[in-house]
């Protein structure tokens, strides 16, 4: 038997409609594993639906913080390593063959 990864609910109900394709639960004991199963098809379908609401929820989330980081002025993503005219020196102290740490 072929089992489905949950990518999107769309997905996986065409996998287990058209190829015949079972799904195990391995962490909740739902009896999915057959496409006859009424309710426990119905419990999976409910619980890709909420896990794709709550993945949408997050992006949403995360592109606001992004948003009021951004009109605050605060720096958005990892910190920067070193400052620009430190990287300006190494650059010329490259130029001329010669390195940071000597």
């Amino acid at each position: 038997m072929r089992f489905c990864t949950l990518l999107s609910c769309g997905f996986v109900t065409g996998c287990q409609s058209i190829r015949r394709i079972g799904v195990r639960s391995l962490a909740d004991p739902l009896p999915i594993n057959t496409p006859d199963e009424g309710m426990g098809r119905i419990a999976f379908l409910l619980l890709a639906l909420f896990a794709e609401m709550e993945r949408t929820f997050t992006a949403e989330r995360a592109a606001h913080a992004r948003i009021v980081a951004e009109a605050a002025a605060r720096q958005i993503g990892r910190p920067i390593a070193h400052p620009e005219d430190k990287i300006e020196y190494a650059r010329l102290l490259k130029a001329q063959g010669d390195s940071l740490g000597a």
